[in-house]
């Protein structure tokens, strides 16, 4: 899912570089932690590294506290990896880091906190568009480009929305399903659970294909206008 876009999203954190650090005393060093600024794709790691400025010569500990997330090895080391934990929204998921330093004066200040952000892509993805009442091979192949895209992006399900302007249109609509589930789950062996077929009736014959982000509500194809097939 690395390559999941996010066109919407603001930036937080510091451009070069996300630091929180905490106010020394006099003579004291300054604890921080060192991290990429700005947004994080859910699912990605991202690695963080504790930084004591200037370094003492006494031997020092680094203790990480996660409230929310993952830890991807030691996190008694002086670097660790983190990833988001929990299910993903388009409002972001925050991570809060603390770092704890052993080794100091007791007089110093020993930790500094920090949120890294991880957002998950909620933009509609257009695939294809196209105008027929029947089972075509054109259908055939614009069914497996639309798997091939969802193949590629791992948080994205496939959305194809079948308009019928008719009940004959409609009847029509119901049959091709069925034959386009034949086709992709028992022909191209797609997963089931990450297609999904809508019916909605509007003044035009239309197939539409999407990739929308899994667990997040279709937003062009609300319950009370559109069936599930």
């Amino acid at each position: 899912m690395r390559s999941l876009l996010l066109p919407f999203l603001f930036l937080t954190g510091l451009a070069c570089g996300a630091v929180a650090q905490s106010q020394p005393a006099q003579g004291c060093p300054t604890v921080s932690i060192e991290g990429p600024g700005g947004m994080n794709n859910f699912g990605e790691q991202i690695r963080l590294k504790a930084k004591v400025t200037p370094l003492p010569t006494s031997k020092l500990t680094y203790i990480w506290v996660l409230t929310s997330g993952a830890f991807i090895g030691d996190p008694t080391s002086s670097e660790i990896t983190i990833e988001a934990a929990g299910e993903p929204n388009c409002e972001g998921n925050e991570v809060v880091v603390e770092l704890k330093v052993g080794g100091l004066d007791s007089m110093c200040d020993s930790s500094a906190i920090e949120k890294f952000p991880f957002y998950k892509n909620c933009e509609v993805l257009p695939i294809d568009e196209y105008k027929t009442t029947v089972f075509s091979n054109q259908e055939k192949g614009s069914l497996d480009n639309l798997g091939i895209q969802m193949s590629k992006n791992p948080g994205f399900n496939a959305n194809i929305i079948l308009e019928a302007s008719s009940d004959a249109s409609e009847k029509a609509v119901r049959l091709r399903v069925k034959k386009m589930k034949q086709w992709v789950f028992e022909k191209r062996k797609f997963p089931k659970d990450r297609f999904v077929f809508l019916l909605k009736r509007t003044d035009m014959d239309v197939t539409r294909m999407y990739l929308w982000p899994s667990g997040v509500v279709f937003p062009l194809c609300e319950s009370e206008i559109c069936e599930t097939l």
